[in-house]
């Protein structure tokens, strides 16, 4: 039963891939070419892909190709082109080894999927920081495929609402990603991060700006917990200074 769920884990994940790189592409080109097996197992895991919101038909063409002669074959139902969805995206990550050689045609193909972090990837993909940073973006990808799976699979959810929340999702990976006391495997990454950082202006800057988000955020539930529990009743001038606080982050935020 165990080898049986793992081999229909690598077949997805290959189809993934093959999406990646070569998408939009149609069913029979997945089929033929992704080595995701035999073709009685790929169809339907293709299928399975969509219902779980992974991949999407991007485009529809009124004719289709024969996949061994190129030539348009006429007189056929129009035919789906599909690719990866956001959410797909970020489960292939998740799922990659760190040493892997796709990541730089992931951020550039799929910029908007983390954005604030895949536009700098340049930047960071490079020597011992690009091991680093791909050690990174697994842990936030991970993070964010148990977010996003929680989000898609709500069926109770209005468009818009979702829409919003995966976007919510995304960016605050990017959060997360720049933030030094975001914990991966257990332990604090300050000095690491420092290390990794160097001189460079633009990513410290980056960093910077995590920060101050992410202490937004903390401190801004702060204040509606003391309110809430009727704290700002018994002790004003703490739950004041904590707001100076707010509004000053306010201030600096980008």
């Amino acid at each position: 039963m165990k080898r049986k769920v793992l081999e229909r884990d690598e077949s997805r994940q290959r189809i993934r891939q093959y999406l990646a790189l070569e998408g939009p592409v149609h069913k029979n080109q997945i089929r033929h070419e992704a080595d995701a097996g035999s073709h009685p197992v790929v169809l339907p895991l293709i299928d399975e892909l969509e219902k779980d919101g992974e991949i999407e038909s991007v485009a529809q063409h009124p004719t289709r190709l024969d996949d061994k002669t190129g030539y348009v074959i006429r007189g056929r139902k129009p035919v789906k082109y599909y690719d990866l969805t956001s959410y797909g995206v970020v489960r292939l990550i998740s799922k990659l080894k760190v040493d892997a050689s796709i990541f730089d045609i992931l951020a550039q193909k799929y910029q908007d999927v983390f954005p604030g972090i895949f536009d700098v990837w340049p930047l960071l993909n490079k020597g011992k920081r690009g091991i680093f940073a791909r050690e990174r973006l697994l842990f936030v990808a991970g993070l964010a495929a148990t977010s996003l799976k929680q989000v898609i699979s709500d069926q109770t959810l209005p468009k818009e609402i979702r829409e919003g929340a995966i976007h919510d999702v995304l960016n605050n990976s990017a959060t997360i990603f720049w933030d030094p006391a975001s914990q991966m495997r257990g332990r604090s990454l300050m000095v690491t991060w420092d290390a990794i950082l160097g001189k460079d202006e633009n990513l410290r800057t980056r960093v910077i700006e995590a920060i101050i988000r992410q202490d937004l955020h903390n401190i801004g539930l702060r204040v509606m917990q003391f309110r809430n529990l009727g704290i700002d009743q018994q002790s004003p001038e703490l739950v004041r200074r904590y707001e100076q606080v707010l509004e000053m982050l306010w201030q600096r935020t980008p």
